[in-house]
């Protein structure tokens, strides 16, 4: 099922199977979501939770046990409970069951929130540990914005200069991809660039990116407010440009499957919540 919110400057839906939003738009605006329209990304939006990435094999530990989990977590297919909608916003939840407990052995409510101020999304991640032991999860989002021409149309402004001796970028080719990404606030988009897979940017100094068109024209201001990591990704000749606010590191590039050890991943003792949010301004 869709909920639908909405003031005078932009309306958002959200399905509740993943809570994920399904399409933003200005008001008398174009969609600005990736719809989801063939090749390997059929995807809009979707949230990415209790792991990001995936463990050689979809293999990871716990307490000396194995556990088999989807790339990305499970949350993309779980069916969340609807809890709160006032119109301009909208609360999604849901809990730990026996399927969720058989391959991530946690007690957990984990809760998603989408509200409006005026031309900016906010979202909200709200991770509570309802069980007896320390909680490990990451979580972050896989939005996809819609290209009107090649990616080779398009650059993300950073708001501030980034030398490239000062943040890191992870990634399949990343020892390659160091030297020749950016040094400066402008980083034109092509093909070449994720022609080996996503390239994550930590330690950046910039608090938000700016999707642009080769005129210059702002499209989508991605806030990062609480989130470490920036993902970008796309796939060669295909028309849209995944910008991903990460809480850690990806576990396809984990060293180890334990999870205790990833990098960046959060902890929630019993009786605590994780709160973690970012925000999407329309231009």
């Amino acid at each position: 099922m869709d909920y639908k919110i909405k003031n005078d400057i932009m309306s958002v839906t959200i399905s509740d199977l993943g809570a994920e939003p399904q399409s933003i738009r200005k008001t008398g605006g174009e969609e600005l979501l990736h719809q989801g329209t063939g090749g390997i990304y059929n995807s809009k939006s979707p949230v990415l939770f209790p792991l990001i990435g995936a463990f050689p094999d979809s293999i990871y530990t716990f307490m000396g046990e194995k556990y088999s989990m989807p790339c990305h977590g499970f949350a993309a297919d779980t069916v969340f409970d609807a809890v709160q909608n006032d119109g301009k916003s909208v609360v999604f939840t849901t809990c730990s069951d026996s399927h969720t407990e058989s391959i991530y052995p946690f007690s957990f409510r984990f809760s998603v929130g989408y509200s409006l101020d005026e031309d900016t999304l906010i979202t909200e991640y709200i991770t509570e540990n309802t069980g007896k032991s320390a909680l490990y999860s990451s979580v972050g989002s896989h939005t996809g914005y819609r290209l009107n021409g090649n990616l080779e149309d398009y650059a993300i402004r950073f708001q501030k200069y980034e030398h490239k001796n000062r943040y890191s970028v992870i990634g399949n080719d990343a020892a390659v991809n160091q030297n020749k990404l950016m040094d400066g606030d402008l980083l034109p988009l092509n093909s070449y660039m994720f022609s080996k897979g996503a390239q994550t940017f930590s330690g950046l100094c910039s608090e938000y990116v700016i999707l642009e068109d080769k005129s210059g024209k702002g499209i989508v201001k991605v806030i990062l407010e609480d989130f470490k990591y920036l993902t970008l990704w796309s796939v060669p000749g295909q028309k849209y440009i995944c910008i991903e606010p990460w809480s850690c590191e990806s576990t396809h590039y984990a060293v180890t499957n334990e999870l205790t050890e990833q990098k960046d991943i959060t902890v929630v003792m019993p009786g605590e919540k994780n709160i973690i949010k970012y925000k999407i301004q329309v231009l």
